[in-house]
């Protein structure tokens, strides 16, 4: 490898429930060579991802350090889900449920104590950062990865909040990501990561299913937590990919953790307090029962005939409860068996609502006179043999002629797809924003319109102007896109450094309100920009009420699509930037 020529893009899926990481240097064109870490410490299996999970020493005195991923074991006080708490604009009411935590545990969106989110987060980001360079230094040799600098690509929801974002990547930074000379981490959204995944097979000279222009596809990303949908229209397919995002994504809480949910209850309503009391090493994630449900899951929907031609029942092992064998139940072999129709229960309520999705995410498509021609399943529920069988009906039934295809390693689609993105900056040429994002202006008073109470009269010009007026940008966000706003900053003519705010709002609602204190609106934060006295010597000034007063003009720019995935701002004064520019979030 040539040392002085090429870097190491690092991919990490940080999940709610799981974590994988990919990898690739630049020295590689093909993206068939991204390798993915499927060894674990804790796990003698191939696992392409390590749960989201981490017991502390100071909770679980048998323990002599932190506990972490598959080592975290079911007995350990210990905390998972955590990810969902840095963004404190999720309504976390929607993960509240205690079927599911009976399932997860009592760590479940929790914090220990005198610890945050983003410091339990960063202590799970540690651990992987060290694993991580240790297998990066077996595989390329210790002094090769010292030598090579890395790019970290980091997943995150795109509903989250510019804040929530920043975070993560601060706990990243944080646990030692970016701590070596010329490392860097940046920022992408798991729809547009699992997106790159999914279309690049589909481009080529070789491509066996081919994308063509004007196509429309629709990913459908089926986690363990959430499912998220986000639909594209294809621009052009070479020399390079090129496409565009076509509606505003939806997600619901529609997981494969739902199926574990269910699951759950229906063996406390079958069993009672025999299933319900077993502590969390026999029945929960992790324990031997949960991982042969986990089995039976993936292989569900394939062979369900025996060899008369009958449904096959679904045998799941190691559950050994105080009660005596039956039908369903097998106490000497410790084998639970079900029907097919209620392994079907589990599935179909859960499998419905994706339905609900994709069906809602096509309308929105169509309202804007754009036809999806195909779906792509990524995640690790996208594999499941029966959600593709209900799929395939439905398209067939509904949408004739559309096409469903689950890509090879879907598990893995999002942290391969964050890889592309550093490998061939790869990505699409608009995005649909979330969220409306304006600020607050000063802007000429309407009679009969703006309230008197806004009303002012600016030191600079004599005429009435009403304050607290928004100015929102559109929902199409390119990758060049800049919020720009003129600021004038008038102040008194004293001699040491002056600080110019503007406050962004946002606003997720489908029509963005006139003022600032309306109803709806949200507080991002506040652009604080620092400008030294040497910076505004030669102002023109003008005398108020006997007090000199000097003028300030310049822009802040908001840039909205930056390489490293999160909000940068920066100050500019006749075509050079002045001063020092800062975001400071409302959760700050």
């Amino acid at each position: 490898m040539d040392r002085e020529r090429y870097k190491l893009i690092v991919a990490v899926d940080y999940g709610t429930t799981h974590t994988g990481i990919s990898f690739i240097t630049t020295n590689n064109t093909d993206v068939d060579k991204i390798e993915i870490i499927n060894e674990w410490p804790g796990s003698s299996e191939v696992a392409f991802k390590v749960p989201s999970k981490i017991a502390y020493q100071s909770e679980n005195p048998h323990l002599d350090f932190d506990h972490w991923g598959f080592n975290a074991k079911p007995n350990m006080n210990s905390y998972t889900w955590t990810k969902l708490l840095l963004d404190r604009n999720i309504r976390l009411t929607d993960f509240d449920d205690s079927k599911l935590e009976d399932v997860f545990g009592c760590g479940m969106m929790r914090l220990p104590p005198n610890k945050s989110a983003q410091e339990v987060v960063t202590d799970y980001l540690k651990a992987i950062y060290r694993y991580l360079t240790e297998q990066l230094s077996k595989h390329f040799r210790k002094e090769v990865f010292d030598a090579t600098p890395m790019e970290c690509w980091l997943t995150v929801p795109a509903i989250w909040s510019d804040a929530a974002k920043a975070a993560t990547r601060a706990a990243a930074i944080k646990a030692g990501f970016a701590s070596r000379r010329g490392d860097e981490v940046k920022i992408i959204t798991e729809p547009e990561a699992a997106a790159l995944a999914a279309l690049k097979p589909h481009v080529g000279r070789n491509a066996l299913d081919p994308i063509s222009p004007g196509e429309g596809v629709l990913v459908c990303d089926c986690g363990g937590g959430t499912v998220d949908i986000t639909t594209y229209c294809i621009e052009q397919v070479a020399p390079k990919l090129q496409f565009k995002e076509l509606c505003v994504g939806i997600g619901g809480k529609c997981g494969s953790t739902a199926i574990d949910r269910n699951f759950n209850q229906w063996m406390i309503q079958k069993f009672g307090n025999a299933y319900k009391d077993l502590p969390p090493r026999k029945r929960g994630p992790g324990s031997l029962f949960m991982r042969s449900f986990e089995e039976a899951k993936k292989a569900f929907g394939t062979n369900s005939l025996d060899s008369n031609g009958a449904p096959r029942k679904v045998e799941i092992e190691n559950l050994n409860m105080a009660l005596v064998s039956n039908e369903q139940y097998d106490h000497k072999q410790s084998v639970l068996k079900i029907t097919t129709n209620q392994v079907k229960g589990f599935f179909d309520p859960v499998i419905d609502q994706i339905i609900g999705l994709i069906h809602s995410q096509i309308g929105d498509a169509a309202n804007k006179k754009h036809d999806i021609n195909r779906i792509i399943l990524v995640g690790g529920f996208g594999n499941s043999s029966y959600l593709n069988s209900r799929l395939q009906e439905w398209c067939e039934k509904e949408h004739k002629g559309m096409k469903l295809s689950c890509p090879t390693q879907c598990q893995s689609a999002i942290a391969r797809g964050a890889v592309i993105r550093g490998l061939e900056f790869l990505m699409p040429s608009s995005r649909k924003a979330r969220r409306h994002y304006g600020y607050s202006v000063g802007l000429p008073f309407r009679d009969g319109i703006d309230p008197e109470k806004k009303s002012y009269i600016p030191i600079w010009i004599d005429k009435k102007y009403c304050e607290g007026r928004m100015e929102w940008v559109g929902q199409d966000i390119g990758n060049d896109f800049e919020m720009k706003h003129e600021l004038v900053r008038c102040f008194e003519g004293k001699k040491e450094d002056i600080f110019g705010v503007l406050t962004l709002f946002c606003c997720s609602s489908d029509t963005a309100p006139e003022f600032s204190d309306q109803p709806g609106i949200e507080k991002v934060g506040e652009v604080q920009v620092k400008i030294p006295k040497n910076d505004y010597k030669y102002l023109p000034t003008k005398k108020r009420k006997g007090v000199l007063f000097k003028k300030l003009e310049y822009n802040v720019l908001v840039n909205m699509a930056s390489e490293q995935g999160t909000l940068m701002v920066k100050a500019m004064r006749n075509g050079s930037e002045i001063g020092s520019t800062t975001i400071k979030f409302d959760h700050d």
